[in-house]
């Protein structure tokens, strides 16, 4: 019974202090029903609701958050601190504006702002300040807790696929016809839940572009025989053209004497 108060107290005091009525209106059904679990006391049923929540994947980043700073609360009020702090390092790393749960003891207060100390915030990046030639591997990397990056979303052009976290492989076929392309990239922890996104624009190289013809480059070594025809070729015509003019100069010669 002094649990389950407990409970209520804590979840009345402190769901609007870090989440706003629009943040709680979204989500899946089964982290709002762990939610509502929180908010009648009901704490044994609302962690697991919210582990299952975990568990299930498709969160996205806030909604991700939500549910560690849940599971963090839930585990200091019942005692467990190594647990909370993780729980807590984890929500952190996802959005470090969370605040602290005031309505915990000092004690519980004291694990959130250890977690705050040790989090690092989740980011994701890469790397595509030039124009690149494809095929190439674009490096995507992850900052914050290693828990949180299993495997990394990608999103080209409507076309989804899920790779490791690591260097990106783009294929000229993911360019098409197209210089650019603006890639969405989605961190995914272990469950399949979104922890931090980034959007690039990748440029591929003009030289790249199927519409331009291929530059055919001479044989290497063959470039003298090209010269020494074309300076035959030189001769000879100078040749004809001067036998020619002399042709024409003896005629001239040789014409009818001029009457007087």
């Amino acid at each position: 019974m002094l649990l389950r108060a407990l409970g209520r107290a804590a979840a009345i005091w402190l769901v609007p202090l870090a989440f706003s009525p629009a943040a709680l209106a979204q989500g899946s059904a089964g982290l709002e029903r762990a939610v509502a679990l929180y908010q009648d006391g009901a704490l044994p049923e609302a962690r697991g609701a919210f582990d299952a929540a975990l568990h299930t994947g498709g969160l996205a980043p806030a909604d991700l958050a939500r549910v560690h700073w849940h599971l963090g609360v839930l585990q200091a009020i019942t005692g467990e601190a190594t647990d909370a702090e993780r729980s807590f390092v984890l929500a952190l790393s996802v959005d470090p504006e969370l605040e602290v749960p005031r309505e915990l003891p000092p004690e519980g207060q004291a694990i959130f702002e250890r977690a705050r100390a040790r989090s690092e915030a989740a980011a994701l990046e890469a790397d595509a300040s030039e124009a690149l030639t494809l095929p190439h591997a674009l490096p995507v990397r992850f900052s914050g807790d290693a828990a949180l990056a299993d495997q990394v979303r990608v999103t080209i052009e409507g076309t989804v696929r899920t790779v490791a976290l690591g260097p990106l492989l783009l294929r000229p076929e993911d360019f098409g016809e197209a210089r650019e392309r603006e890639l969405r990239l989605e961190a995914l922890d272990a469950h399949g839940n979104v922890s931090a996104t980034a959007e690039v624009v990748v440029r591929r190289r003009v030289a790249e572009d199927p519409g331009l013809p291929p530059i055919e480059e001479a044989p290497p070594g063959r470039g003298w025989v090209v010269g020494v025809v074309v300076g035959a070729v030189v001769v000879v015509a100078a040749v004809v053209l001067t036998a020619v003019l002399l042709t024409r100069e003896e005629q001239f010669r040789a014409g009818p004497p001029v009457l007087e």
